[in-house]
Order: structure tokens, then C-alpha cells, then sequence
């Protein structure tokens, strides 16, 4: 868990820094320290079902809500962020999938969405309806083409669009028009001017 806790590279376990850290704390252990690629693969596939469990037991199979974004790393790298919120007020980051394995349109992202909502339903022994209450997403076509699939399968569900998302869309539109700037640099004085 030290590892994954602190976001540390897997090469870390294989450092001479590190190392010693053990040597220094429990020599005995070191002939049991995992390489890198054991951390990558098993010991890194152990801890991810171990966590997804925890989170579907957290979860407890409320109505849910489930949200996607689509995120652009500085890399250029996109990637889709998945995560659930109960009525409660609790969020939980479920998965990132990278959207350079496949082409990125509505039916690849209504199928990755439903099959989440079929694990936890799966895991809760209820079907998806019962145990979510819709999708937020945000506006582009993609993502409203997914939600299009899901609600005709899923008629109960609501899926709807990031609102915040919709206003930030508005207020660069609004921002287009001259009034618009002016007002908004008269605001800008009166808040420093207070």
C-alpha cells in the first residue's frame, strides 16, 4: 500500500534508497521485496480489485449517480474519468480508460458506461435502474450520442448534461459580444474598486 499511497514509481521497490531502507529496518525481509515487475503486474491487479471492492461495498447500492469526463493531458494524452456519487455526498473515482485504444464515439462510450453500472448492479444483486438514478456528462455530441443509448435502454435513467459545464459554454458565448466585455471590465473595477 506504500507504494499506491504515495504514488511512487514501481521502480522505487528496486532503488538502492530504498533498499537500504529495508536493510536498515528488517534485513530479512529484503529476500521477500518484490521486484518491479511484480508490483506492475500482480501485486498492482491484486490492488485494484481489492480497492474496487471497498468502493462498491461504500457505495452500498443507493441510487447513484454516475459522471464521465473527458480530460486532455499537457501530453496530449485523453483519457475518460468514471466515478459514482451517492445521495450522500460521496464521490468515488472508479476508473480512468484512455481513449487512444479505440475510436471516440457514442456507442464505445455508452458500452463502457453501462458495463460499470453492470458491475456494481451485478455486485448489489439489483439491476442498473434500481441502483442508479442517471448520468451526468458533459454536452459534447459524443458523450450526448452515449446518452442517447443508455436512456433507450435504460428509460428510467436520467442523463443529463454538466450543468456548470453548460454555463461556462454560455458565458464564453456571452463574452463574444462588446456589451458583454464591457460590462463584465465595469464589474471587475467595482469588485477591486470595493
Amino acid at each position: 500500500n506504500y507504494i499506491f499511497a504515495n504514488a511512487l514509481p514501481f521502480k522505487t521497490v528496486e532503488s538502492d534508497t530504498f533498499q537500504d531502507m529495508w536493510r536498515r529496518g528488517n534485513p530479512a525481509y529484503l529476500k521477500y521485496l518484490p521486484s518491479e515487475k511484480v508490483f506492475r503486474t500482480t501485486i498492482l491487479d491484486r490492488h485494484y480489485i481489492r480497492s474496487q471492492e471497498l468502493v462498491y461495498k461504500k457505495l452500498g447500492g443507493s441510487m447513484m449517480t454516475l459522471g464521465a469526463d473527458g480530460y486532455e493531458s499537457n501530453g496530449g494524452r485523453a483519457s475518460t474519468i468514471i466515478g459514482f456519487s451517492t445521495p450522500e455526498g460521496k464521490t468515488f473515482f472508479i476508473r480512468s480508460l484512455s481513449k487512444t485504444t479505440e475510436k471516440d464515439t457514442g456507442e464505445h462510450l455508452a458500452r463502457i458506461l453501462m458495463e460499470e453500472m453492470t458491475r456494481v448492479a451485478v455486485h448489489d444483486k439489483k439491476d442498473i435502474e434500481k441502483t442508479f438514478a442517471g448520468i451526468v456528462m458533459d454536452n459534447c455530441s459524443t458523450n450526448r450520442k452515449a446518452a442517447d443509448i443508455i436512456e433507450k435502454k435504460y428509460p428510467r435513467l436520467l442523463c443529463v448534461g454538466c450543468f456548470p459545464h453548460k454555463l461556462s459554454l454560455l458565458a464564453k458565448d456571452f463574452a463574444k459580444y462588446s456589451s458583454f466585455k464591457d460590462t463584465l471590465k465595469q464589474a471587475k473595477f467595482d469588485v477591486y474598486d470595493f
